[in-house]
């Protein structure tokens, strides 16, 4: 949002706040030339997020042994570092949950 020529940017990420407090002059800079507007500064907000969140459920299948594994091959293959991390990640948090098949109740 801005309001009297001050961009208004909301986050629940400190790192963000931070690194955008240290570059608004060069934000302010950059979206004035890209848009055609005057800004004259930005204020960054950090908000909280919702506690409700954090303790949502979910009725995810948990992946079985062989999908894991080929997620993990898959990780190890990515050049990108970022995207392998996260895929490496979610392996393990799967991992660590004991899969067991759903069985067919008679």
């Amino acid at each position: 949002m801005i309001r009297n020529r001050r961009l208004l940017v909301l986050t629940d990420d400190p790192h963000f706040a931070t690194q955008a407090r240290f570059t608004q002059k060069t934000l302010c800079h950059h979206l004035n030339k890209e848009l055609n507007i005057k800004l004259n500064g930005v204020d960054i907000k950090l908000i909280a997020m919702p506690l409700a969140s954090f303790g949502r459920k979910t009725n995810r299948t948990p992946m079985s042994e062989q999908t894991i594994e080929t997620l993990a091959s898959i990780a190890q293959q990515i050049t990108d570092e970022g995207l392998r991390q996260a895929l490496v990640r979610v392996a393990l948090v799967h991992r660590t949950h004991t899969y067991q098949p759903q069985t067919a109740k008679a």
